[in-house]
């Protein structure tokens, strides 16, 4: 661990205005907490909260006023718990001496886990879906942690860019992945069909669970008291941030995948109430993170910037319809379900440059053989009591149609 002097250095990707002005106020007053700085490192918050320039402030002028014994103590000691969140959002570096060695603050980036509560899903049909619970650095550990083989083999499958390095840690447990697998996922088994649509369903509600730096693409924005522990708190709401090609691009390896059993489109029953006909991009996730089925309210904001509110998209590369998910499955999907997939496309063929008829009979000009020979036509007019059939001619430019009694 650091100690003597330290220097708050201020990291340079992804920073707002804010964060910049309050990491001046922690370099102006840094020589009066320096001597507090190991219990800061050795009692992180691990809180979902977001950052407030204002609480900062008031964090550093209690320092300034208190210092590390007297009177302000209790407040002294809640203001430093606020300034290790926020100096955990901020990222930045604690260094004794830039010969020496850098000791970086080790943020746990989990915003929920666990389970604190049931949710009675509805619609479309009735479902028990587990609500997480808010990590609070105390009663709730937000440390990302391994899951076990039988999780992590099936995961990997879907969200492969998650398993990085020789023991990737996650923000879901392992009851949290497979009810996730089981439950809100297996709910829309039916997009199995077409495998490119249903693992980029998937990755959307792996990474809001699962993702080991939740703070990165995702807020807490509102919660409630646990129904299995008035501790802990519950996640009733929860922002979102998704890049627009990501959202578009799902989409579209869906829009044209068939549900038989619901007699359209798979996004039928993902696009919730506006069905196949009015649905969007927009209004799928929108549809997706509705509170019933979801069991908390997801909003969604889309973006084409790389970063939006502080926070950095989530911005996988989704998989077009016509490719193989790897990982997944080795086939495209079908061309039921991908028209980009299907061998052929349809043709326009010239129309005649006359109209005629034979006797009030409709006629179709024929003006090759080879053309009767690649599309293997026949034709045979039946009527209840007078047979017709039409006769070409191999050896004219137009086809003759006659009518022969029989």
């Amino acid at each position: 661990m650091c100690r003597n002097i330290f220097v708050i250095q201020q990291s340079l990707t992804t920073i707002t205005m804010s964060r910049e002005v309050a990491l001046d106020y922690a370099r102006q007053y840094y020589e009066l907490f320096y001597h507090t700085i190991d219990e800061i490192l050795t009692t992180i918050v691990e809180k979902g909260s977001q950052f407030q320039l204002t609480e900062y402030m008031t964090a550093i002028t209690l320092l300034h006023r208190s210092g590390p014994t007297g009177g302000g103590q209790q407040s002294l000691d809640a203001s430093l718990k606020r300034l290790t969140e926020i100096l955990n959002e901020v990222a930045c570096n604690i260094m004794i001496d830039p010969k020496v060695t850098i000791c970086k603050l080790v943020t746990t980036q989990c915003l929920y886990r666990g389970q604190c509560g049931i949710f009675n899903a509805t619609n479309p049909t009735p479902m028990q879906f587990p609500i997480p619970c808010v990590v609070d650095g105390k009663v709730v550990d937000g440390k990302p942690k391994p899951l076990n083989e039988t999780n992590s083999d099936v995961l990997r499958q879907i969200v492969p860019e998650l398993f990085k390095g020789d023991k990737p840690v996650f923000c879901c447990d392992d009851d949290q992945a497979s009810l996730l697998m089981s439950g809100q996922i297996e709910k829309a088994a039916f997009t199995r069909r077409c495998p490119s649509c249903y693992v980029n369903f998937a990755k959307i509600l792996i990474h809001m669970s699962c993702h080991p730096n939740h703070r990165e693409f995702l807020k807490v924005t509102a919660t409630a008291t646990a129904e299995t522990d008035p501790k802990k708190q519950m996640l009733t709401e929860l922002s979102y941030y998704m890049s627009r090609t990501y959202v578009d691009n799902a989409y579209n390896s869906c829009v044209s995948v068939q549900a038989p059993s619901f007699g359209s489109t798979v996004i039928k029953p993902l696009c919730g109430n506006y069905g196949a006909e009015h649905c969007s991009p927009d209004r799928w996730v929108e549809s997706i993170g509705t509170k019933n089925p979801s069991p908390f309210q997801i909003n969604f904001h889309i973006t084409t910037d790389e970063t939006i509110d502080g926070h950095k998209p989530m911005n996988q590369t989704p998989w077009s319809c016509k490719a193989a998910p790897t990982g997944y499955s080795n086939q495209p999907c079908s061309c039921a379900d991908c028209p980009a997939v299907c061998p052929f496309q349809k043709h326009s063929y010239p129309e005649p440059d006359i109209e005629w008829t034979c006797q009030n009979i409709f006629a179709i000009p024929l003006n090759t053989q080879r053309t009767l020979d690649s599309f293997n036509l026949s034709m045979n007019l039946v009527s209840d009591s007078m047979p017709l059939f039409a006769r070409f001619s191999e050896n004219t430019d137009k086809s003759v149609v006659g009518n022969h009694l029989m």
